[in-house]
């Protein structure tokens, strides 16, 4: 989405974290089975977050 930023931050020891706007989305090793995530898990969190920010997530038509 034109909108969004990424930022990739360097973890230490395993870590994986996903936030959003300040929001953990997800953290390996605060997971009861310590494991990375499937990518709908992701996908699923970040549409439901768009949806009540009244975003849609769908990419945008492309100009022919």
């Amino acid at each position: 989405h034109a909108d969004v930023t990424v930022d990739k931050v360097p973890g230490a020891k395993g870590d994986f974290v996903v936030t959003v706007d300040g929001r953990e989305l997800w953290n390996k090793l605060s997971h009861p089975q310590t494991r990375f995530p499937e990518d709908d898990e992701i996908l699923t969190q970040l549409a439901s977050l768009a949806k009540a920010a009244g975003l849609s997530l769908a990419p945008k038509a492309q100009e022919v």
